[in-house]
């Protein structure tokens, strides 16, 4: 540290592709991480997260010259990196196959739009890394732009290998004194697309890694797009799909896929596959163009399902290591993550909080603060990491955006005990309080909240502001103290941050009905603890004794195509423009005119 002043050891991580992000972290703890799309309205924000470097510095109380090393979760000017131009070029030949892929989308604008904008649409989102938006900094000069926004020397930024960044989860884990194996799997990555680290000593050794070209996350995002829908984004809602499809439909569809990709004869640690990355987008187009959009889904599931499982189970058997740590964009796929969980050989599970590349840079600050001497690193308990605002910012926001004569507004020294009523009565409640959660999804903080026993409410929800696509589950926080009434089966590590899926109760099937999937009833808790969600837990609690359920059906508080709201500005706006009735934002409760709920 300079001139002596400070003995703490800090790192800043900095991705800025797809979902571009920020942390810093202090003598191995994260202290604040944040998503630029909050700051900037803009949803899956690509580019420089300044806004976000700037909270988390803040957040933190650091200088950026008292940062030790600024960690890049990618190795800057790898072949992966390549200009939007050359990647148009190389997928101009795929055009009548993206046409007939996306009729929809091409319907919508001109022949030459389309033509453009398709191409650069793949190039952005298949090739995240290779973006126009990310292309810029994704070069050898990076370091130096990076170093310059900051004001610090290059050799102060330092690039890590994409994959053990993500790996760098291990020490988020609660594992992270202990022999595990780390399981990365995304789309790609420094042209690797699955790898397999053995943690050993505080350690990460690298035992196996599949190419680009046998990518599983790949794999699932061309059928997102052949389906119609957008890669990098919707591959929940394929997911969310598959289980409508009857198993004979999937095993005929299955019949057909597999072999695309499959594990290495020689070493089943390895991916290989039959194709070349795009040439997988012709086959689907080949073969699959009359076969029903939920037997595909189903049948797409279903096939990264029995490679991810295999592949961890081999991995496990050939190490003899059963605590496994999950990281990479696949596994958001919380039925896959179900699977691995229920799987007899592995002992312990944890998966990386928002494990896609919004998470990558935390993995590299972790590595960086063990370049800098860091040998004893906090486990993720909670990830509360974004910004608070104090009861008088939002009763500043309630006064500047017209609030106190437009809607009804009441502070209340109990404010949670007023929510629980609301719900209770049957009522929806949008929730602003404490610090925002990093990544996906929206854990209590900011949130939208409802009785979870009233299926009727998910219609009313997606009318008043989600929009959801009609088969698409919402999802329950659960009171950790009812997990054994809800959760079927054993739970080999907690669930705190949505990262698995579970087979429901038939009690949990009475109680949590809206917040289960419509079909399956399996369910993706967040299992909320008093020691990690203190104020959340006591708004759950006060629910449960007026109930007598010990959950609600939590869904993210944001306008559909806006980002998670994060000021109390945003969440006054969302409120204003969507049909929601009432909003608990810090201590106050405001609602609009005439809303009665239980009457």
């Amino acid at each position: 540290m300079p001139n002596g002043e400070s003995t703490v050891t800090t790192s800043l991580g900095i991705y800025a592709g797809h979902n571009a992000s920020a942390t810093v972290v202090v003598d191995g703890c994260v202290i604040a991480a944040a998503s630029e799309e909050r700051f900037t309205g803009t949803k899956n924000f690509m580019g420089y997260p300044r806004e976000a470097i700037s909270y988390c510095l803040a957040a933190a109380n650091i200088r950026v010259p008292d940062v030790g090393i600024v960690a890049i979760p990618h190795l800057v000017g790898s072949p992966r990196l390549q200009d939007a131009a050359t990647l148009t070029r190389r997928s101009s030949r795929h055009l009548s196959v993206l046409h007939r892929a996306t009729t929809g989308f091409r319907n919508s604008l001109g022949p030459l739009q389309y033509r453009s904008t398709t191409l650069r649409r793949m190039s952005d989102l298949l090739y995240s890394g290779a973006s126009r938006t990310f292309g810029r900094f994704a070069n050898a000069r990076f370091r130096v732009e990076i170093a310059s926004n900051l004001g610090i020397p290059p050799s102060r930024v330092r690039s890590y290998d994409h994959h053990l960044s993500h790996a760098g989860a291990y020490y988020a884990s609660p594992f992270n004194r202990e022999r595990a194996l780390v399981m990365v799997l995304d789309g790609e990555g420094d042209n690797h697309s699955a790898s397999v680290f053995v943690a050993e000593e505080g350690r990460l050794k690298v035992i196996a890694r599949s190419p680009r070209r046998s990518s599983l996350g790949l794999f699932y995002a061309f059928v997102t797009v052949f389906l119609g829908m957008k890669a990098n984004e919707h591959e929940y809602k394929v997911m969310g799909l598959a289980p409508y499809a009857k198993d004979e439909d999937v095993e005929r569809v299955l019949a057909r896929l597999r072999g695309i990709i499959f594990p290495n004869p020689a070493n089943p640690l390895v991916f290989r596959s039959r194709f070349n990355t795009w040439d997988t987008l012709h086959f689907l187009d080949d073969q699959f163009q009359r076969t029903r959009f939920d037997h595909l889904a189903g049948a797409a599931q279903r096939l990264v399902e029995e490679l991810v499982v295999n592949w961890v189970n081999e991995a496990v058997a050939r190490t003899g290591i059963r605590t496994v740590v999950l990281a990479g964009g696949v596994f958001m796929n919380v039925k896959v993550n179900k699977l691995l969980m229920e799987s007899p050989s592995i002992e312990r599970l944890w998966a990386m909080p928002s494990a896609s590349d919004e998470s990558s840079p935390i993995g590299a600050a972790y590595l960086a603060s063990r370049d800098l001497g860091v040998r004893d690193f906090a486990p993720i308990t909670n990830v509360y990491w974004g910004p608070e605002y104090s009861s008088s910012e939002a009763e500043d926001a309630l006064a500047k955006t017209g609030a106190f004569g437009h809607y009804v507004v009441t502070r209340h020294d109990d404010v949670n005990a007023e929510v629980a009523r609301l719900l209770s009565a049957g009522g929806i409640v949008a929730r602003f309080r404490g610090r925002m959660e990093f990544g996906a999804r929206a854990l209590g903080n900011r949130s939208i909240l409802a009785h979870p026993g009233n299926p009727d409410v998910i219609r009313i929800i997606n009318e008043q502001v989600k929009n959801r696509d009609f088969w698409m589950p919402f999802a329950p926080s659960i009171l950790t103290e009812w997990v054994d009434r809800y959760v079927a089966g054993s739970v080999k590590t907690p669930s705190p941050h949505m990262m698995v899926g579970f087979e429901s109760t038939p009690l949990a099937r009475t109680h949590l009905r809206a917040a289960l999937h419509p079909y399956d009833l399996t369910m993706r808790p967040q299992m909320v603890t008093p020691q990690d969600a203190p104020d959340y837990h006591d708004l759950l609690t006060k629910f449960a004794s007026m109930s007598g359920i010990g959950g609600v059906l939590n869904t993210s508080f944001n306008i559909h195509g806006k980002p998670i709201v994060m000021s109390p500005r945003d969440a006054l706006t969302a409120f204003a423009n969507s049909g929601l009735q009432a909003l608990a934002l810090e201590d106050f409760l405001v609602t609009k005119a005439g809303v009665q709920w239980g009457k």
